[in-house]
């Protein structure tokens, strides 16, 4: 972990949530700031931005040591570039069953040419973040369907600060909660992550 990590890195699949989220600024005691990366993928003439992987993590550096919920992409070059940086993060992705919800919100906001790569290419981009999760040692959470990350913020807060404790695995906390049947907060399942 890069030592001076106090941001809780949240790499966001495509409609899971991330705006709606940073519509809320704060929770929890933490800030929210949605580093959306298509400011930095294109120039202002259109074309693709070369130096996006570099510009993009010029833009995240700055909130390391910050403590806030920061939210980025997860283009393959964002999450590469976050592990060779040593930075901890989680990636949150759709379970299957919630791919053709976020293929309708893509299409409701207008989104067609994304809708469609995603009907596509979807389930690949999915497993790619899965695989990359396993061989980077990040945390990977999916959530459910009608769920999103305002649904499991508390739960992935409440992991990094026993990571930043120094508690590492899951905490007790977790252990507890997962003694017990019910889900401790939020809709659905509790939401653990070993970063």
């Amino acid at each position: 972990m890069c030592p001076q990590q106090q941001a809780l890195v949240i790499s966001g699949f495509t409609c899971v949530g991330k705006s709606e989220l940073a519509k809320l600024l704060e929770v929890f005691g933490w800030r929210i700031v949605d580093l959306d990366s298509k400011h930095y993928s294109f120039l202002e003439n259109g074309d693709r931005n070369p130096n996006f992987e570099e510009d993009y993590w010029q833009a995240i550096r700055p909130y390391m040591s910050q403590k806030v919920i920061l939210l980025v992409s997860t283009h393959p070059s964002t999450r590469r570039r976050l592990a060779r940086e040593g930075i901890r993060f989680v990636i949150v992705s759709h379970q299957d069953d919630a791919m053709d919800e976020c293929i309708k919100r893509l299409k409701s906001r207008g989104d067609f040419k994304l809708a469609d790569d995603f009907q596509t290419n979807g389930k690949s981009y999915q497993q790619d973040c899965m695989h990359f999760a396993a061989r980077e040692s990040c945390g990977y959470v999916e959530v459910e369907r009608d769920q999103g990350l305002t649904d499991i913020v508390r739960d992935l807060i409440d992991s990094w600060e026993d990571k930043l404790a120094g508690a590492g695995g899951l905490a007790q906390r977790d252990r507890e909660i997962l003694a017990k049947p019910e889900p401790a907060l939020g809709q659905g399942r509790r939401q653990l992550v070993k970063w």
